[in-house]
């Protein structure tokens, strides 16, 4: 190995870090990649490009490597001064996919992988033995999107009313409508409970056993950031913090963000958020969050993370969770729904079976959208509090901040962080007040029940019990 020119290959920079919108980040956002694998992919692609250099026979790039030769050829400045350095033109030559270029480029993968070998060791999985970052999770795709599923599961719900009407009819008679109420009351709270003890076990163990070189085992903190808190200004926030620790920015006395020095950088979010601070006069903590918060460096943490939950939604394991949970929470609607009806055909008072029914039917909603919007981003966090973090804690305070949010951030920041919260709530109190004081209802309104009001001595209104 040429220790002296891979030296200079790995250091080699593909764009400045205060590109808003160079190499890395554009190679990041249009492939939907995370941080920490775009980092990979770069390197192996350098590794390649070495080997490619050196070795006076063809060898031929993965996949992966190979979006990344693409979009360098793209920058052509950027591609020819990294040939220089190589001492090589490296021309890319696509296979036409005849029989011959089969067997030529075959036994170029095979050399890749010799040469690999022997100069940098093991080729990473995750690069180089699949075609995209996602399919290192080995999930496969389910047959319909979750929406098709909710979708088909309504309209069986209602085709199935008339046939289960006339089945459940004779039963229902017999059963009293006190009973039915406490039985369903319980079965409902234990639905939900199982349920959703059930669902974080599922997300859990969809999340836990991917195979070990999968990206998602490798997040950056401040995706995880997102992941929690659904912004992405948290990362911006947890930058701020790196920044004051470093002495480049200071809180001011009139609650400014001061710019000291630019002579200590450690990556591109910090890069990003001095060189807005040189080139603009915008001093303001809110006004700063608001314009670095719309950057790509930033920006593409919302756009893997919010890939990565979409492939997550459209697997077979995930489908399989989902249909679980609308089999048993729509379950018990529908069986207290047909109560209802089956009251309704015999007369009978239905108002606090109704009233059981609507509630189900909405506890049954929240379960299954807190299913798709917030249990595959909470599990993903436990997994990593439980078996990452811990590891990783003591080498990046990003990781504190993950765990521990604000009270994990330097008090100057900390101090701003909460006045500005402050702020966002007392505009928001604001903006409500003038709603609520119109539409407030008055005690004397008479709209409460009297004293003297009965609802009867018996249980009226539980459906078409045999009562």
């Amino acid at each position: 190995m040429n220790k002296e020119l891979w030296d200079k290959v790995e250091a080699f920079q593909l764009d400045k870090w205060t590109d808003e919108y160079g190499f890395v980040l554009r190679l990041a956002k249009e492939n939907l990649w995370t941080k920490n694998f775009t980092a990979l992919a770069i390197l192996e692609y350098k590794k390649f490009m070495y080997l490619a250099a050196t070795s006076n026979q063809m060898v031929s790039p993965s996949e992966i490597v190979d979006i990344v030769w693409h979009q360098h050829l793209i920058f052509t400045q950027s591609y020819n001064e990294f040939c220089k350095l190589l001492g090589k033109d490296i021309q890319h030559i696509p296979s036409t996919h005849n029989r011959s270029d089969y067997e030529k480029f075959r036994q170029a993968k095979e050399l890749t992988t010799k040469l690999y070998n022997e100069t940098f060791g093991e080729q990473p999985a995750s690069i180089w033995e699949y075609s995209t970052m996602y399919d290192t999770l080995k999930l496969k795709k389910a047959n319909k999107p979750p929406m098709s599923i909710i979708r088909s599961s309504v309209i069986t719900f209602f085709v199935l009313i008339p046939f289960a009407f006339f089945v459940l009819r004779p039963v229902y008679i017999h059963i009293s409508s006190t009973a039915f109420m406490f039985f369903f009351i319980f079965a409902f709270i234990a639905a939900i409970v199982l349920i959703q003890r059930y669902n974080q076990s599922k997300i859990y163990d969809i999340i836990k056993y991917n195979s070990s070189s999968s990206f998602i085992f490798d997040l950056h903190p401040y995706e995880l950031l997102y992941l929690n808190h659904k912004d992405v200004k948290e990362g911006v926030i947890a930058t701020f913090n790196e920044l004051i620790e470093q002495r480049n920015i200071k809180i001011g006395a009139f609650k400014n963000i001061e710019y000291i020095h630019d002579k200590i950088i450690q990556n591109r979010e910090q890069a990003i958020v001095l060189k807005e601070l040189r080139d603009t006069d915008v001093r303001s903590y809110l006004q700063l969050i608001d314009i670095l918060k719309r950057k790509t460096v930033f920006t593409n943490q919302k756009t893997s993370m919010q890939q990565l939950l979409d492939y997550l939604l459209m697997s077979n394991k995930f489908n399989q969770v989902l249909i679980v949970n609308i089999l048993v929470l729509g379950g018990l609607t529908f069986l207290t729904l047909m109560r209802v009806i089956i009251g309704i055909s015999r007369d009978k008072p239905i108002l606090f079976i109704s009233i059981l029914t609507v509630v189900i039917a909405l506890c049954a909603v929240g379960v299954i959208g807190s299913l798709m919007k917030i249990d595959i981003p909470k599990g993903i966090t436990k997994f990593y509090s439980e078996t990452i973090i811990p590891k990783k804690q003591k080498e990046n305070w990003q990781w504190s901040y993950v765990l521990g949010g604000n009270t994990a951030l330097e008090v100057s920041l900390l101090s701003l962080v909460i006045l500005a919260n402050t702020q966002y709530a007392e505009k928001s109190n604001l903006d409500s007040s003038s709603d609520s004081s119109s539409n407030s209802c008055s005690s004397d309104s008479g709209s409460s029940c009297g004293s003297d009001s009965s609802c009867g001595s018996s249980c009226g209104g539980c459906g078409g019990g045999g009562d």
